[in-house]
């Protein structure tokens, strides 16, 4: 990641004379997925299992197509359920690693395995659909009325394979077999887990209310404590799309800052899905009839229109397409901002009072003239190697590629 630094002013000024000949290559996203066989199915499993210390088959593959073993399910799963690996009594089992024995001993203390035999925890066996089931069920706590979906289910495993299919968290692999004694591959193993982390979290609490802060920010009151918060947990009518989620505060109550696709102005929005699950009764927000209406700037507070590109917005998410403004009237946006390029080749003529964030794939030559933003430029969330021009582009903070 390459950074601009700072002068005595704490200014960057990328001026006309310096970006005739500047070229960027490979400008490429920082947060974007470091393993090159994990899709969009699998990215956002895969990477809270990571960040829960799980490691790829190489530097660059994490190896969704291959199966996963016994024992690197056991540390997975045991992290992920934050057990106590250092103090969990000794297991019995004479066929597991030594990296893996606090796992071991700590998921057979917990009643969620019991090994292959009384001595064989079955280390390098590939672990089975059936079996992962059983894992997640008893570590999670789920539940669900049983269920006769699945033809292929033995006793053995309804009632983890019920609990699984009642909260969403698989449909088998096919409607009528679970697939129950075949080894499952790494990339479902980190879908199953990850959705078996957040059903049991979001089990456990209880969206109370849904507020509009602006015309891209909604704050979500839950009864509860939640650890995690992901776009994906929270849908809603409309249209309107969930860019990111945070959570700004966290005790007896939590409060989920949501950054949303633009709000229509006197619109209504109800969340429909909460975690995995829909959600039950109504619970909506009204976006105020004048929320983040653009401003004409030789009027103030009268609407803006579309022969007039100028005036003042809110920051929050914005289309290349709506971005930029006219030398006559630029674009002044109060806030951060993050633009998505959609193939756009020119940004212009605007002011960002706050961090600029461009992101989705550009035009391979991307141009941004007459630009001034009073925080950072973010360029790491572009999805391509693009040519950059820059003209006339000032930067109070930093630039980050």
């Amino acid at each position: 990641m390459k950074k601009f630094a700072k002068n005595r002013s704490g200014r960057v000024l990328i001026a006309s004379a310096i970006a005739a000949g500047f070229l960027i290559m490979g400008v490429q996203s920082a947060s974007a997925q470091p393993f090159t066989d994990v899709s969009a199915k699998y990215a956002e499993a895969v990477g809270f299992l990571t960040e829960n210390g799980a490691q790829g088959l190489t530097e660059r593959t994490f190896g969704v197509n291959e199966e996963i073993k016994r024992v690197d399910a056991a540390v997975l799963i045991a992290n992920t359920l934050q057990l106590d690996t250092d103090k969990a009594p000794e297991s019995g089992f004479t066929d597991v690693p030594k990296r893996a024995q606090g796992a071991v001993n700590a998921l057979k203390a917990q009643g969620i395995t019991s090994g292959k035999t009384n001595t064989s925890f079955g280390s390098a066996n590939s672990i089975t659909r059936g079996e992962l089931a059983l894992w997640l069920q008893r570590g999670f706590q789920l539940t669900g009325k049983e269920s006769e979906q699945f033809t292929d289910v033995s006793p053995r495993y309804k009632t983890a394979v019920s609990a699984l299919l009642e909260n969403r968290i698989t449909n088998g692999i096919s409607n009528h077999q679970f697939g129950t004694n075949k080894p499952i591959k790494r990339g479902d193993f980190s879908i199953l887990a990850y959705k078996s982390f957040i059903a049991n979290q979001y089990s456990k609490v209880q969206p109370l209310e849904l507020k509009s802060i602006n015309g891209t920010t909604v704050q979500v009151k839950i009864k509860g404590k939640l650890t995690i918060a992901r776009p994906s947990l929270f849908q809603f009518t409309g249209g309107l799309d969930v860019k990111e989620a945070r959570i700004i505060a966290n005790s007896e109550e939590t409060i989920v800052e949501l950054t949303t696709s633009l709000q229509k102005p006197g619109e209504t929005y109800k969340l429909t899905v909460f975690g995995l699950l829909p959600v039950k009764g109504e619970l909506s927000f009204t976006t105020p009839p004048t929320t983040d209406t653009p401003t004409n700037p030789g009027n103030p507070g009268i609407p803006g229109n579309p022969g007039n590109p100028g005036g003042e917005r809110p920051g929050g998410s914005y289309t290349g397409n709506d971005f930029s403004g006219t030398a006559a009237s630029p674009k002044i946006y109060n806030g951060d901002v993050t633009v998505n390029l959609a193939n756009i080749a020119t940004l212009s003529h605007s002011v960002v009072k706050g961090n600029l964030t461009l992101s989705g794939t550009a035009a391979p030559n991307l141009t941004l003239t007459n630009i001034t933003v009073e925080g950072d430029l973010d360029l790491s969330k572009l999805s391509n190697a693009v040519n950059l021009e820059l003209t006339n582009v000032t930067v109070a903070g930093e630039t980050t590629f």
